[in-house]
Parts: structure tokens; sequence; C-alpha cells
């Protein structure tokens, strides 16, 4: 462990660790619940439960939820566009702790809002910090940094090469009529 700003912070290759293990677990819960709400319940099923507990707009309620859900769970296990899934995530349960749980103290066995909190929270957290170099974003933010550096490295060496070609086509250009106007201004007419 190093110490830095932070008290202690963990090597690179530990913390991705931390945050992958976290992005699957969180997306596998994910996944369950939203697949529950499609097609063990049924998105009919859902609706009814969303209708009986008085959710706006129950249809599109529940396709929010459960596609919500099952797909964002999926772009988190992958670490696919994570600030975006980690948000609609957030937004989801936050919906979720405001129409059903709330209402209904801490703790899951009274329904409470607990669980919808924690994995909430837990989603709104890889929105901000991301999913880690382990994960897609990562690896894609790896290639386009690759891909920057060696075209910034690339770009100036060619800007100069042209440069200072152009710039001796115009001298070269430039001392040939130089040349040929010393030539006639001193050759007899």
């Amino acid at each position: 462990m190093r110490t830095t700003g932070n008290l202690f912070t963990l090597p690179a290759p530990i913390r991705d660790a931390g945050l992958l293990l976290a992005r699957a677990l969180l997306g596998a819960v994910l996944i369950a619940h939203g697949w529950q709400k499609l097609h063990t319940n049924g998105i009919d099923a859902t609706t009814a439960m969303f209708e009986k507990m008085s959710v706006p707009a129950p249809h599109a309620s529940a396709w929010f939820a459960a596609l919500t859900e099952l797909i964002g769970g999926g772009m988190l296990v992958l670490g696919v566009l994570t600030p975006l899934a980690g948000l609609l995530v957030a937004v989801d349960l936050a919906g979720a702790w405001w129409f059903v749980h709330r209402s209904h103290g801490v703790f899951v066995d009274e329904s409470g809002w607990e669980l919808v909190a924690a994995l909430g929270l837990a989603a709104f957290v890889f929105a901000i910090v991301g999913p880690g170099r382990w994960s897609v974003d990562g690896l894609l933010n790896r290639l386009r940094s690759r891909g920057a550096t060696s075209d910034e490295s690339r770009t100036p060496n060619a800007l100069t090469h042209e440069d200072t070609a152009a710039r001796g086509a115009h001298v070269v250009g430039a001392a040939t009529d130089a040349t040929a106007d010393d030539a006639r201004a001193t050759t007899p007419a």
C-alpha cells in the first residue's frame, strides 16, 4: 500500500479487481430482478403489481424497470457505457424507493428501502467513478489514448515535415526568381 492524499491507496490492479467484482455482483442482482419482471412474473403481472402499488404509468414503468434492470445490469457487468447504465439504474431504483419502499421502514423483510437504496447508490457510484480498467469502457479508453498518443506523435512530425517542405519550396522558388531577376539585370540587352 502506498500513502497519497488519502490515508491509503490500494494498487491499481486491486482497485480494478474490486470494481469488477462489485460490478459483477450488482449487475447479477439487477439482471435477476429484470428477468423476474420480464419473464418469470411477466410484464402483465409486473404491470398489475405496479398498478396495485400506485406506481404512475404502471405499464410504461414496468417496461422501464424490467429493461433498465436487465440491460443496465448487463451493461454494468461488462462495464460498457457505465455512467449511463449507472444513472439509469439509479433513477429506476430511486423510483422504486419513492413509490414503493420509503413508507415501509428500512428493512427489506418489511418491504423497506434498504435493498433499493444500497443497489441504487452502488449504481450511482459507478456512474460517477466509472467501471475501472477491467471493463469495456476501460479497454476503449486505453485504445483511444493509444490512438491519440499515436496520432499526436505522428502529427507534429508530419506537419513539421510538410511545413519544412513547403518553406523549402518557397525558399527555393524565391531564390530561383531572385537569381533570374539578377541575371536579367546584369545581362546587356
